[in-house]
């Protein structure tokens, strides 16, 4: 007979690897039904019902991180400079896998506006939340595995 906390314990773990798998399995079949079946007319479809899901991963846990940065400042003007740097560091990390003379056209743009945006908002928050959004999207995108054959840029 196992005792009750060895097998909550036990439980508790199985229950968590459950959740991931579930996770993977939604992964797997994304990637294999959509992505593979129709390469060339549903590739855009795949890529956006994928981003759109950890677009909401990371917004929660930035949403949550923005709410204890505005309840630790009392300041408003945290929330256009938070929200403006999450995208803008969400586009510049996708723009990496996209090799033409418009993706460079487009992250030089999107770097002039990072900075005129340091200049207007307030320095601290955007900086701060910039590069961690921009390190989570650049590390520990979905895209990383799934598109290996597109060039990377050399700065990223």
């Amino acid at each position: 007979m196992v005792p009750p906390s060895l097998n909550k314990k036990y439980l508790s773990e199985q229950n968590k690897s459950t959740a991931i798998q579930f996770f993977l399995n939604i992964k797997f079949y994304i990637y294999t039904h959509i992505y593979h079946t129709y390469p060339s007319t549903h590739t855009y479809i795949y890529l956006s019902i994928y981003l759109s899901i950890y677009l909401s991963i990371y917004l929660s846990i930035y949403l949550s991180i923005y709410l204890s940065i505005r309840c630790m400042s009392g300041d408003r003007r945290h929330f256009l400079s938070f929200f403006l740097s999450f995208f803008l560091s969400f586009f510049l990390s996708y723009l990496r896998y996209l090799n033409n003379i418009l993706s460079i056209f487009l992250s030089c743009i999107l770097f002039l506006l990072f900075f005129l945006l340091i200049l207007i908002h307030h320095f601290l928050s955007f900086f701060l939340s910039f590069f961690l959004s921009f390190f989570f999207f650049s590390y520990f995108s979905p895209l990383n595995n799934i598109l290996p054959s597109f060039q990377s840029f050399p700065f990223f």
